[in-house]
């Protein structure tokens, strides 16, 4: 289980560092432009990286889980990767068909960008839902 609690705390720090690279990045952007959004980004990536230093998830996993935590983790990684499949399947074929309907702006905004939206988001519920539980 230890394994598993560093690996949740690389994830969270992962998380945050992306979240400071990436306001640092916007403000680069929003001051500078395009080479504010290069230099933005470089400046919130380095302040991520000395600030939250933490270990890479294969070291994580190499160096904390047991044989048989990995294997349960690999077997979780399989169920979510064919879920997400399915459901990236399901959405490719919506689109395509709601693409082919679509006469206007807010015919494309109606049928396709909101139905995506809702189905990226219930796809990320769902994965967490299962990652939490082990299902």
């Amino acid at each position: 289980m230890a394994g598993m609690d560093n690996l949740k705390k690389t994830a969270q720090k992962g998380l945050l560092g992306g979240v400071i690279c990436g306001a640092t990045a916007f403000v680069g952007a929003l001051v500078g432009g395009p080479i504010g959004l290069g230099i933005g980004s470089a400046v919130g990536g380095a302040i991520s990286a000395h600030l939250l230093r933490f270990r890479s998830a294969p070291d994580v996993v190499l160096n904390d889980f047991t044989p048989n935590e990995r294997t349960d983790l690999l077997e979780r990684a399989r169920r979510a990767a064919v879920d997400t499949k399915e459901a990236v399947i399901k959405m490719l074929l919506q689109i395509i068909s709601a693409l082919l309907k679509c006469r206007s702006k807010e015919e494309l905004i109606d049928r396709v960008l909101l139905p995506i939206l809702k189905q990226l988001a219930e796809i990320g519920i769902t994965s967490l839902l299962r990652y939490i539980t082990g299902a």
